[in-house]
């Protein structure tokens, strides 16, 4: 999947470039400029990004795959966590 195309799913709000892998994880404030943003919990991950927005097909592997990617650590989604 090309990197567009997962920005599109994920429907990024801020998207972070050069910093470490997963500084989400262990992050307690974003700063931008003279704005600063508290972290106060990890958000939930919705079911949308299995669906190609260009299609409207769903595939539930990204959701595997992230995952994956993450180490099978859980993956919040829905309130529910799924690991």
């Amino acid at each position: 999947m090309e990197v567009q195309d997962i920005l599109t799913r994920f429907r990024s709000n801020i998207v972070v470039r050069g910093l470490p892998p997963f500084i989400e994880d262990t992050a307690k404030r974003l700063s931008i400029e003279n704005l600063e943003f508290e972290v106060v919990d990890k958000c939930t991950r919705c079911e949308m990004i299995c669906v190609d927005p260009m299609t409207g097909e769903k595939d539930p592997s990204l959701l595997l795959a992230l995952r994956d990617y993450r180490n099978k650590q859980k993956v919040w989604r829905g309130g529910k966590d799924q690991g």
